[in-house]
């Protein structure tokens, strides 16, 4: 049974997303992947945590920005973890 639009929605969650994306994320992967420890890559990431749709998702993180000042504030919070 296909799902509707209505009960994606139930499954919105930010964890850090803006809008729910994450929750959405992480209801639909394990749906769609074979694997159990998906890897993924979050484009536009700002600082790699600020309205991330990833973050909370996934141990394999790509992230891609390409302003110069967030792309160094990504790689300082990268190292940490």
């Amino acid at each position: 049974m296909k799902p509707s639009i209505k009960d994606l929605m139930s499954h919105r969650k930010s964890y850090y997303s803006q809008s729910g994306e994450d929750g959405l994320l992480e209801y639909v992967l394990p749906k769609i992947s074979k694997t159990s420890k998906p890897w993924v890559c979050e484009f536009g990431a700002w600082d790699g945590i600020y309205l991330s749709n990833t973050f909370f998702l996934s141990p394999v993180w790509v992230t891609v920005e390409c302003l110069s000042k967030q792309i160094r504030t990504s790689m300082i919070f990268c190292a940490q973890i």
